[in-house]
């Protein structure tokens, strides 16, 4: 997720054990087999300090420096929403990973739409595999975000809009509606983002805090 002409928001378990020169971040790109896209490299990586592993996934953030700044004259950084927001609506998640159980990563990028199920999922789960004030739980009948898609954004849309509110963490079964996916809460972590993404960078919108 571009929150900035410098830097990306994505899940910490996609990035445990890597270093800058194992990542490389593509953007514009809507199917693989486009030639039309950017491509940076990555400066640094910021991992959120109090990330837990599987498989509670608990603060599964983390920000990736790009080495140069991208033309947000073509690129368009997402929206941050406001620290008081709790509840989302028109949501849709979006990722290049399966679309069913099993099969292989997507050439087209997905954009599904999900209804927010926090309530369900803090008794479907129990807190100790979600927690309401860092997570979002959401899917909706046989859409549901798949393996391949961590790291990937959850939007809402309002007021014409795109505001990035969760990133893709873990899930269960894919595309049951029984067994909603897990989305790590960026308005819980916004504090946190500003103090390292606030460079000389162009923002959509500064994080409220």
């Amino acid at each position: 997720m571009l929150i900035n002409s410098r830097w990306i928001i994505t899940a910490a378990h996609c990035v445990v054990g890597k270093t800058p020169s194992d990542i490389r971040v593509i953007l514009g790109l809507n199917n693989l087999n486009s030639a039309w896209f950017f491509s940076r490299k990555i400066s640094n990586i910021i991992k959120n300090p109090d990330y837990v592993g599987p498989p509670r996934h608990q603060n599964d953030i983390a920000l990736l420096k790009l080495s140069e700044n991208l033309p947000t004259s073509d690129l368009y950084p997402v929206c941050l929403p406001s620290s008081q927001v709790t509840r989302f609506s028109n949501l849709f998640a979006t990722g290049w990973g399966a679309v069913k159980d099993g099969q292989a990563g997507s050439i087209e990028m997905n954009v599904v739409d999900v209804d927010q199920k926090d309530d369900y999922c803090s008794k479907t789960y129990g807190r100790w595999l979600f927690n309401s004030s860092i997570q979002i739980c959401a899917n909706a009948f046989s859409k549901d975000v798949c393996d391949g898609d961590s790291g990937g954004a959850l939007f809402s849309y309002s007021s014409s809009r795109a505001h990035g509110v969760g990133i893709v963490s873990w899930g269960i079964i894919c595309g049951n509606e029984k067994y909603p996916s897990v989305f790590t809460r960026i308005t819980a972590y916004l504090r946190w983002i500003y103090a390292y993404a606030n460079t000389d960078a162009i923002w959509c919108d500064h994080p409220q805090h």
